[in-house]
């Protein structure tokens, strides 16, 4: 009903678009069936998408073991094709055990590598559960 209202060629572009999010599902879930990972990107081809702005975000080792893992698992699945991250996007959800109580939180990536830096010293993050919803190309 959209492509009658809207036109056809002005829709095509959303429909490549949405295509994108479902295929980034469908490899997310055959990511996860090989390897045990805490990474879930959204994985969107840069040619239908808007640009967004470039950063870097030197991930903590631990993380960054995640993320070359599933980069590891996608170039099994999707050959000659790489992941591009877009680290400062997304979002993290953590769990942060105190003394008195836990409390859990949605963050951005920078403000996760900034708890995860408090758990080397001495502040105790039970679990560091990650969802990324990175854009990645």
């Amino acid at each position: 009903m959209i492509k009658v209202r809207f036109g056809e060629a002005n829709i095509q572009q959303c429909d490549v678009m949405l295509k994108d999010v479902a295929e980034s599902k469908r490899v997310d879930r055959v990511i996860h069936s090989r390897a045990e990972t805490v990474v879930h990107p959204r994985i969107l081809s840069r040619f239908f998408w808007p640009p967004l702005r470039e950063e870097k975000l030197i991930m903590p080792p631990k993380l960054q073991e995640q993320f070359d893992m599933y980069e590891n698992e996608y170039s099994k699945i999707k050959r000659g094709r790489k992941l591009h991250w877009m680290d400062h996007l997304g979002t993290v959800e953590v769990d942060i055990e105190l003394a008195d109580r836990e409390i859990s939180l949605e963050v951005t990536p920078l403000q996760a590598t900034v708890l995860y830096a408090f758990e080397d010293h001495g502040t105790q993050i039970s679990k560091l559960c990650l969802f990324r919803s990175t854009r990645c190309r």
